[in-house]
């Protein structure tokens, strides 16, 4: 096969130019894009390789330079989901935007599917190529087929590599190595930032916005949701799916990832719809209806990575262990419902890092089944004072133990600063510095980390979540809740905001051991 580059981007451009009046998400599993990841691929036909590198993150997607046998150019590419769109195409100095996106890879389409744009169809030829590399056999790759107007082309991707062939027969270039640069060159861990605004800002769509805006500068590369059963589910079948939609909306209008916490279990009670209250989780209704739950919410999550089933779920069974089997069905029915609307969503339940020790008696055969162990970190006594801010990596290499070699999640992780806490804006800072340079250390093992709460709460909030949890020692509790914040209740920045502000953006590819040994 001969592969007509010089054509191929001429179609781009024309296609940049005739398309009609799209925002980031992470593709990792075939094409983990960060900056400074660089493949290098050879054909035995020629001399000069075919390399793509990530030069640079936009807003609307990663800069990708395209050095090739026969022209240089420049893409940028934007996941979305499972999906790859090209916004924008540069040959030589010439740049043409592609209005709306055009949508060149889809690395969740089944065998056979096939989808037409501006420089041809594309197709999934398969999803079981093996590839040959210079240094390693790349497995369960998928082929993607360009035919048009042009001589036809395939792309080769292998799942955690990315490119690792292009072309087809004796003279395709194949994957020699995979590059990286700077401090940017191992792992991603993604960090979230629930962007909540000021007390003194009040809740409206402008401050969210602008909170997001400040926490995506920051660092931020994911987006947390968390909404409870019977918050949508108020009447049977009948859903309020506005929060969730706008949720949603502000993250893929700033190019995030989602994970989703649909909280059927919440905490140390049930949040399910008040005529399921009495049903067992065994009941074919409470399985019936949250199956009809999930098929209402999961369209509305576009650009979803993970979702969990469950939140903190260890505060409830502890004292109801014998509901746990039935939940674990449920769970498991779930699960599959999730993953046959959205494939490639990888499912979990979250514990308390308190109650972590339960993920190897009562919540196992639960965590069995789930895809990763997601966890709550606050590191605090009973009492709800905390424990000293070093105390962040030994805990952490804890729950990567706990994990048995799933991914990890750090669902929540936050350090309140209140007295009452026996807590300071010292420890605080403290304890993030800790906690960024243990995620660094275990990038490999790590997905993400999402930090609670990016400003203090107001009074009324905090008040209400207190009579909520109805949990002892009331006034330490709320305190705890009220001063999770980056920022105080007047949006003034912590102290810890100047460390976020530091690490965050070095995770987009923690350096270490095991990126080097890539091939």
């Amino acid at each position: 096969m001969k592969p007509s580059f010089r054509r191929w981007i001429a179609l781009i451009v024309f296609a940049a130019l005739m398309i009609p009046g799209a925002t980031l998400a992470d593709s990792a599993d075939y094409l983990p894009l960060s900056v400074g990841e660089k493949w290098i691929l050879k054909s035995p036909a020629l001399q000069e390789p075919i390399s793509f590198e990530v030069t640079a993150q936009k807003e609307n997607g990663f800069r990708v330079k395209l050095d090739n046998p026969w022209a240089k150019a420049e893409m940028v590419l934007e996941p979305r989901g499972s999906q790859c769109y090209l916004n924008e195409i540069t040959i030589n100095g010439q740049t043409a935007i592609v209005p709306g996106g055009l949508l060149f890879f889809d690395f969740a389409a089944p065998e056979g599917t096939s989808w037409t744009n501006g420089i041809g169809t594309l197709t999934v030829t398969s999803r079981k190529v093996v590839v040959y590399g210079a240094r390693q056999t790349y497995e369960k790759c998928i082929e993607i087929r360009q035919t048009g107007k042009d001589a036809p082309n395939a792309w080769t991707f292998a799942p955690g590599v990315g490119f690792v062939r292009f072309g087809e027969g004796s003279a395709a270039f194949v994957l020699e190595r995979v590059e990286a640069a700077g401090a940017k060159a191992g792992p991603q861990v993604r960090i979230g930032l629930s962007p909540n605004p000021s007390a003194s800002e009040g809740y409206t769509l402008e401050t969210v916005k602008a909170r997001l805006k400040q926490s995506v500068d920051a660092g931020a590369s994911y987006f947390y949701i968390s909404p409870k059963w019977n918050e949508i589910e108020r009447e049977p079948g009948k859903y309020s799916l506005d929060e969730i939609d706008f949720q949603s909306g502000l993250a893929s209008s700033r190019s995030l990832p989602q994970v989703c916490n649909l909280r059927v279990v919440d905490t140390n009670q049930r949040a399910v719809p008040s005529d399921l209250k009495s049903c067992s989780f065994s009941d074919p209704k409470m399985r019936e209806r949250l199956l009809a739950l999930i098929e209402a919410v999961m369209p509305c999550l576009k650009d979803a990575q993970l979702v969990l089933i469950g939140n903190e779920i260890d505060g409830y069974f502890q004292s109801r262990p014998d509901e746990m089997a039935a939940y674990k069905e449920l769970f498991r029915a779930a699960a599959d419902k999730v993953k046959s609307l959205k494939p490639g969503v990888k499912v979990s339940a979250s514990l308390t890092f308190g109650n972590l020790a339960l993920a190897d008696t009562l919540l196992k055969p639960l965590l069995d089944i789930s895809d990763f162990l997601a966890v709550t970190y606050y590191p605090l006594k009973p009492d709800f004072t905390y424990r000293e801010p070093d105390a962040a990596e030994p805990d952490i290499d804890r729950m990567v133990a706990a994990a048995k070699g799933k991914p990890l999640l750090l669902q929540e992780v936050g350090y309140s600063t209140s007295a009452l806490n026996g807590s300071s804006e010292d420890m605080q800072a403290r304890f993030f510095e800790n906690v960024f340079k243990s995620m660094r250390d275990h990038a490999k093992d790590i997905w993400g980390a999402n930090v609670f709460l990016m400003c203090d709460l107001p009074d009324s909030l905090v008040n209400t979540l207190g009579d909520y949890y109805s949990l002892p020692d009331a006034g330490k509790f709320k305190s705890f809740l009220k001063t999770l914040g980056l920022f105080d209740g007047q949006g003034k920045p912590k102290k810890s905001w100047e460390v976020f502000r530091q690490q965050a953006p070095l995770m987009a590819g923690s350096a270490s051991e095991e990126k080097k040994a890539r091939p």
